[in-house]
């Protein structure tokens, strides 16, 4: 009894440096589409870019698992209204702001030993999906992330957390 009592305080505060959690989203009349442009953009300085290499792997798995084909990109569109020519839709996250701690380690004589060394980050992100052919924006949200971790594991729980809000709230319904 002791030993899966720990088991499962360990697991408890291992969880809870970090917190993804999309506070709110808002559905207009989505279409189908089967091919989703992705773009991402968030601060990379000193951040970790394993957490958008798991977002990315992981989104991609999970779109194709409802039916749609995703490209991710890092960074914002040429044309925020514009079509992307290679997709029915395109998701946009960015950073409506936030804040990113990295620590600079010196030596007793000002020699820089490690530079920018993630601490932790506190996001407040912008979703928006707009699909090609209605020509509009289709669903919103907003999510808050507070890391103090990083790696390809918080870019994975960020991935599931949008997925699953997209198929909460009916934009993707081919889903197995």
């Amino acid at each position: 009894m002791k030993r899966s009592l720990l088991a499962v305080t360990i697991a408890l505060v291992g969880c809870a440096s970090n917190k993804i959690e999309i506070t709110q989203s808002r559905t207009t009349s989505p279409g189908p589409f089967s091919r989703l442009a992705v773009f991402m953009s968030i601060p990379a300085n000193g951040f970790d870019r394993g957490i958008y290499h798991g977002f990315q792997r992981t989104i991609a798995s999970e779109l194709a698992a409802c039916g749609v084909e995703a490209a991710v990109v890092q960074g914002m569109p040429a044309d925020r209204d514009g079509d992307a020519p290679t997709s029915d839709a395109r998701l946009i996250i960015r950073a409506r702001e936030g804040e990113l701690a990295t620590v600079t380690t010196v030596d007793q004589y000002g020699n820089v030993l490690d530079e920018k060394a993630f601490k932790h980050v506190d996001l407040a992100l912008w979703l928006e999906l707009r699909e090609n052919k209605q020509k509009r924006v289709t669903w919103q949200a907003f999510a808050n992330l507070h890391l103090e971790d990083s790696g390809a594991t918080v870019g994975e729980n960020f991935a599931h957390r949008v997925v699953a809000r997209l198929r909460s709230d009916g934009v993707l319904d081919r889903c197995r």
